[in-house]
């Protein structure tokens, strides 16, 4: 229930729900942080405890979940579909794996349920469900760096830092205004990493 952030060399890689509502988000400087938020509590970054951490999230999820699968420590991605009709709705569903991690792994999470995954990631920052159809629209206010988040590996992530800040210096400033550009023109100029964050924009 605290504003908590991990804090590498880069800045917040993660941050708790409640860091979030406060204004911390990813990239962002300690000291920034810390200036928004001081209450705010970082911790480094340490892999081997984020996943084993996580291992009781995931045991938690397969009582409910037939095949969830880890992204990376603190994201876990499913299909919702049959789980939901065992569960009698998405809703319901979302609420018993709340109550499950709460129980089983004595921890809160956030769950997000969308049409794709971009929109189930940011979805779960904000404990809500997309409707069918809806998904680009929800993505469409969200600033590029949300992209991040949609980003399963580390590597990945730092690749696209550079390419994001490039694209907003070129005026991009939402997800709405990458996926308004044609995929093929963002491809030729980005590569396979561009044409992926566009992918991602686009719900």
């Amino acid at each position: 229930t605290a504003p908590v952030a991990v804090v590498g060399a880069r800045g917040v890689l993660a941050a708790s729900a409640p860091a979030r509502s406060a204004g911390i988000t990813t990239g962002m400087r300690l000291r920034a942080a810390r200036s928004i938020c001081p209450g705010l509590t970082a911790l480094p970054p340490q892999e081997e405890r984020e996943a084993r951490a996580f291992e009781t999230v995931m045991e938690a999820l397969t009582s409910l979940l037939a095949d969830p699968v880890v992204a990376r420590p603190g994201l876990a991605l499913s299909a919702a579909g049959g789980p939901a009709r065992w569960a009698g709705g998405e809703e319901p569903l979302a609420e018993a794996l709340v109550e499950a991690i709460a129980q089983e792994a004595d921890v809160e999470c956030q769950v997000g349920i969308a049409d794709s995954l971009s929109g189930a990631v940011l979805a779960a920052r904000q404990g809500i469900i997309v409707e069918p159809g809806r998904t680009p629209d929800f993505l469409s206010p969200w600033p590029l760096g949300a992209l991040l988040a949609c980003l399963p590996l580390r590597r990945l992530r730092n690749d696209a830092r550079p390419l994001l800040e490039t694209l907003t210096r070129l005026g991009l400033r939402t997800l709405a205004d990458l996926a308004s550009l044609p995929r093929k023109d963002v491809t030729a100029r980005f590569g396979p990493l561009g044409e992926r964050l566009h992918h991602l924009a686009a719900g």
